[in-house]
């Protein structure tokens, strides 16, 4: 066996305990979202919805935009795509513009975000989609 055979069978070992480790790490913060949301659950049924404060409802949905962010970083550990990372991004900036007190130029700077991840997804994701389609199609074709 020469050198550059083991290397390619060593990259493709590595590669493989990688994506094994990616999946456990996916599974132990999906376990950990569930008592999570047990226990937001739990939180909220032991309170009066209706003599909720508005900083028990800042906390709730603070907690709870946070498990949205944690759900969509496990579908990113899972499905390594460009769709994937621009949600994730656009859930964890959000979050933080629905939770904290931001000003007004932070404001505006999380609009633009956004606005840009938008964009980014239309028109970048939309040419990889386009483009592997049209592979496919090519391949049926032959």
């Amino acid at each position: 066996m020469d050198f550059i055979t083991f290397k390619e069978k060593f990259s493709s070992l590595m590669f493989k305990i990688i994506q094994l480790f990616e999946i456990l790490v996916a599974i132990f913060i999906t376990i950990v979202i569930i008592f999570m949301l047990y226990n937001l659950i739990s939180r909220v049924t032991n309170v009066d919805i209706f003599q909720m404060s508005s900083s028990d409802f800042s906390s709730f949905l603070a907690s709870a935009l946070t498990l949205v962010v944690g759900l969509e970083f496990v579908k990113l550990l899972c499905q390594h795509t460009p769709e994937n990372l621009i949600e994730v991004l656009m859930m964890a900036i959000s979050r933080q513009m629905v939770v904290e007190h931001l000003n007004t130029f932070q404001m505006l700077l999380g609009v633009l975000s956004i606005v840009a991840l938008l964009a980014a997804k239309k028109y970048l994701t939309s040419k990889a989609n386009t483009k592997e389609t049209t592979e496919e199609l090519k391949e049926e074709l032959k």
